[in-house]
């Protein structure tokens, strides 16, 4: 669970957006916040400005980052009392329980759709944000103390990076929104689901203290023989759909992330300019290395996305893991239609999906890709795609 919410926090530190000037006094309030980490009152001052600028596309581009950080940083301080990740005495942290969670959660989607929407309000508009990546701090877990943006991602560090002011642009809108949009669907993906049977059985092993009937499980939640408690997930990973809109949402939010995957990729391809480069095309150069294409590798990515979009709206289909590597890269066959069990799903039973016969209601005959989705689960869609976790996935 720790190491889940670092990886989403380090899916984007390195975003945050912030001018160099952002019109008089504005400006200057919002390098100190950048400084301090006071995402905040950056979201305040923010606001402000766009409500007495509203044509300010460029103002609305960064109250739509800091808001999406501010969702994340949130999530985390709310959790950190009940010490995610942490050993030792379990007195020392408050006891967690399924409801203190789920409203955690219901909360992250909340301030998740503020961001979306400040974001969805520039998708067509030109604009500029410059900021230099070793000025940002970050209060990961609450204290009130915020730490260098390079403490959860060296590679943005001084000594790895000498120059690393980035050029944010219309393309990076994209980005964004396909960072927004996919934490969303996961979290709402989760909330549609009845998973209490789960949690207080097997979250010990994500928090020290949690409100479970098992207290037993508490005593010395690393004793594992025989891998007992992995087992047990497994075997547990069996949930009731309970809420059919929000598992409907979910896939709304799934494929408005495939979407603007899509529109990123079409959108680089596009660009002539070399100006600090986020996501850089082959022509150009990125200010973070790992985050610039090759040419093949840009290829790849775009049939990905292109695949991935395919197999949300139902148009293609995921293979049967019994038939997983078989096949040429694409032919007919039996394979599960993803849209159909966000629409029509009853139940997620990992272990009878990966048998088979827990999908009969969503199998069907038609188009499957195997080689580029061998691709993905090998790990080539984060090395290549650098879209949904960039380099947090790519190391």
């Amino acid at each position: 669970m720790r190491s889940l919410m670092r990886s989403l926090v380090v899916v984007g530190l390195a975003t945050f957006i912030w001018p160099a000037a952002l019109r008089a006094e504005p400006a200057t309030r919002l390098n100190q916040h950048l400084q301090a980490g006071d995402l905040s009152a950056a979201i305040e001052a923010l606001s402000a400005f766009v409500k007495e600028h509203p044509e300010d596309a460029s103002a609305r581009f960064e109250l739509g980052i800091a808001q999406y950080f501010e969702a994340v940083r949130q999530f985390s301080t709310t959790l950190r009392p009940y010490g995610a990740g942490q050993t030792g005495d379990r007195r020392k942290y408050a006891k967690l329980s399924y409801r203190k969670l789920r409203g955690a959660m219901n909360q992250l989607t909340r301030d998740l759709r503020k961001s979306r929407d400040s974001l969805t309000s520039i998708i067509d508009q030109d604009v500029k944000v410059h900021i230099d990546l070793h000025t940002v701090k970050w209060d990961m877990d609450g204290d009130g103390k915020a730490d260098s943006v390079s403490q959860y991602w060296p590679a943005v560090s001084s000594e790895n990076v000498k120059r690393a002011a980035v050029v944010f642009d219309q393309a990076d809108v994209h980005w964004f929104l396909a960072q927004a949009h996919f934490l969303k669907a996961t979290n709402d993906g989760l909330l549609a689901h009845d998973w209490q049977d789960f949690f207080e059985r097997c979250f010990h092993k994500a928090f020290p203290n949690i409100d479970t009937p098992y207290e037993f499980l508490l005593t010395d939640p690393q004793s594992n023989n025989f891998g007992v408690d992995e087992v047990a997930m497994i075997h547990l990973i069996n949930w009731p759909v309970t809420d059919k809109k929000r598992l409907r949402q979910c896939w709304r939010d799934l494929d408005a992330t495939a979407r603007h995957v899509q529109l990123l990729l079409k959108k680089v391809a596009a660009e002539e300019d070399d100006d600090r480069e986020w996501i850089a095309n082959p022509r150009q150069n990125a200010v973070i290395a790992q985050l610039g294409f090759r040419t093949d590798q840009f290829k790849k990515a775009t049939a990905l996305a292109d695949d991935i979009r395919a197999l949300i709206q139902g148009k293609k289909l995921l293979p049967l893991f019994r038939d997983f590597a078989g096949g040429p890269p694409d032919r007919e066959g039996w394979g599960i239609n993803l849209k159909r069990y966000f629409h029509e799903g009853e139940r997620f039973d990992l272990v009878l999906w990966v048998h088979g016969s827990g999908v009969k209601n969503f199998t069907e005959r038609g188009q499957i890709n195997y080689g580029r989705w061998l691709d993905l689960f090998q790990g080539e869609l984060f090395r290549d795609l650098k879209i949904l976790g960039g380099p947090p996935f790519s190391n």
